[in-house]
């Protein structure tokens, strides 16, 4: 016996080990309090009250203050349906809104076009496939040419442009446009450069291919020489302009040295009344090379007169029959004239007339038209120079 107690109140190891677990009692539970003993009050969870679910009827929907309704800026939808009516005297396609007030099913009357067969003019030539290919999307370097479509025609064009572009509306993100600040001109300058500088516009043409081709890449170093290699010789094939100015070149050469080269080339500006459209494949009457310096012969205010020498730019008057097809090369290869004074006007369905000879603005009206026939005219596909030929008309 020791300080710890009996021996007998701690039980042996070999007891432990022969303990039956199921015999083995848990440790006991304590006993509920009774009912009247006060503490079993303090240990009673509280009652929460039940309140009843009211459901309370809608009012009248009450108007949000304008300035607290949220900002939404769109604007209504205007839908004009498809464009598939055919105006029956110039093709052109037109909108149902677009009709006249006196049109009926069966026939079809619009005005804006055509003013109802007054106004006619040649159908557009279909541009050469390649430049098609790239208008339309079908070339490899479709994207890269429609994206600087402007500067490849200008690397191509017999004329200058005298213009102050608006570069801060033209460079803006968002859908082209083009915009100008004062007026727009034509300029054209001599057959031959100055001395010490490279040829640029027509003074281009007075070279072979590959020399053209050089001067090209130098004076626009940004810009694709595939394709630039491949509109020139696209233009060499159907410009007529081009070969003009070769035949000057050649007569340039035959001069003996120690002769002075004078050569003066006019393109004329003469629209007759039995001429609606000159030919420009045709160059009798269209352009002709003078031996001299361009004095020796009085020539129309409108015609164009270039001189073999002479640094100064000269203005083109915009009523020359060549005035658009010299500067937008891309947009009419061919070399297909423009508007002039003498284009005359046809009479109506019902015999009417309004002019003698077809207006500025009824010329444009009819050529910036959308046709069934015109499908592979280069016009209405050149994006963005499309847009500066609509502002510069």
């Amino acid at each position: 016996m020791n300080g710890l107690g009996p021996q007998n109140d701690i039980p042996a190891e070999d007891d432990l080990e022969n303990v039956n677990p199921a015999e083995h009692r848990p440790e006991e539970q304590l006993e509920p309090l009774p009912d009247n003993d006060p503490l079993a009050e303090q240990l009673e969870p509280p009652v929460i009250p039940v309140i009843p679910h009211i459901v309370q009827q809608p009012g009248p929907i009450q108007p949000i203050p304008r300035g607290r309704q949220p900002y939404l800026n769109e604007p209504p939808s205007h839908y004009l349906g498809p464009m598939s009516l055919i105006c029956p005297h110039c093709h052109a396609l037109h909108f149902d809104v677009e009709k006249l007030s006196k049109s009926i099913r069966n026939n079809l009357k619009f005005g804006m076009c055509c003013l109802q067969g007054q106004v006619d003019l040649p159908r557009l030539k279909d541009a050469p496939p390649e430049l098609l290919n790239l208008l339309h999307g079908h070339h490899p370097l479709s994207n890269t040419f429609k994206a600087s479509i402007c500067q490849y025609n200008a690397a191509f064009a017999f004329t200058s442009l005298g213009v102050k572009i608006d570069h801060a509306i033209t460079n803006a993100p968002g859908p082209y446009s083009f915009r100008i600040n004062g007026e727009l001109h034509h300029f054209t300058g001599a057959l031959l450069p100055t001395e010490g500088n490279h040829p640029i516009y027509a003074q281009l043409y007075f070279y072979d291919h590959n020399e053209q081709l050089t001067f090209h890449q130098q004076k626009n170093p940004t810009l694709n020489l595939q394709i630039m290699a491949s509109l020139q010789d696209m233009l060499g094939r159907v410009n007529p302009f081009i070969d003009l100015y070769k035949q000057a070149r050649h007569i340039i050469i035959e001069v003996p040295e120690g002769h002075p080269q004078r050569l003066s080339v006019t393109l004329r500006a003469d629209f007759g009344d039995h001429q609606q459209h000159n030919n420009p494949n045709d160059q009798e009457g269209v352009a002709t090379i003078i031996p001299g310096d361009g004095s020796e012969e009085q020539s129309n205010h409108c015609d164009i007169v270039l001189h073999l020498h002479g640094g100064q730019l000269k203005q083109i008057s915009h009523l020359h029959l060549h005035y658009t097809p010299l500067h937008y090369t891309i947009i009419f290869p061919t070399g297909e004239p423009r508007y002039h004074i003498n284009i005359p006007a046809r009479h109506g369905p019902q015999g009417q007339q309004r002019t003698n000879n077809v207006s500025e603005t009824s010329y444009y009206a009819y050529r910036l038209q959308q046709r069934t026939l015109e499908t592979k005219a280069a016009l209405l596909w050149s994006g963005k120079l499309f847009q500066q030929y609509v502002v510069d008309a």
